[in-house]
């Protein structure tokens, strides 16, 4: 059960926010990376998450993993079941929030690296003396579209491989 609900702003990365973009190597789970602002770090101390923060590019300890995993039997803040992705919801240029007949219109595009955004973390008691933590939705503020890999990472004009391998 959440204890609180908090707001975590920065940069996002490596989002896995789609149905079909489950993380299963380990946990089924869904995750987004963020690169915390200096005020969202302040509120992620001051809670006291349970996340191990890491370096970002610049070699700055604010780079912090957030997940919602799919395996679990509860209801978030929204009172959404844990086996459904979190919400993404892009703002719109003029500053509003995409809506589709007064509601809030679900983003379900890829989104790229460095696409600015706000998360929406349950938080809740543990036994630790940090606190666990639910992804429940992510609000991106600025939209880098994501730029795949047009290619299978194989060069056309490479040579065919021999068969026979020398030892």
């Amino acid at each position: 059960m959440a204890t609180e609900t908090i707001y975590l702003s920065g940069e996002l990365s490596w989002v896995k926010a789609k149905a079909d973009k489950l993380d299963t190597k380990f946990r089924p789970n869904w995750s987004t990376n963020l690169d915390l602002d200096q005020a969202s770090m302040n509120v992620f101390k001051e809670k006291k998450v349970g996340v191990k923060l890491r370096e970002n590019d610049a070699g700055a300890l604010t780079m912090a993993q957030f997940r919602r995993y799919a395996d679990n039997d509860f209801k978030d803040s929204d009172k959404r079941s844990a086996k459904l992705p979190p919400r993404v919801l892009v703002l719109a240029k003029d500053g509003n929030i995409k809506t589709t007949l007064g509601m809030a219109k679900l983003y379900d595009g890829l989104i790229g690296n460095g696409s600015k955004g706000q998360v929406k973390l349950d938080i809740f008691d543990t036994k630790y003396p940090t606190k666990g933590h639910r992804l429940v939705s992510i609000l991106v503020t600025d939209l880098v579209q994501y730029q795949g890999d047009d290619n299978s990472g194989v060069d056309e004009t490479e040579a065919p491989l021999d068969d026979e391998i020398p030892f």
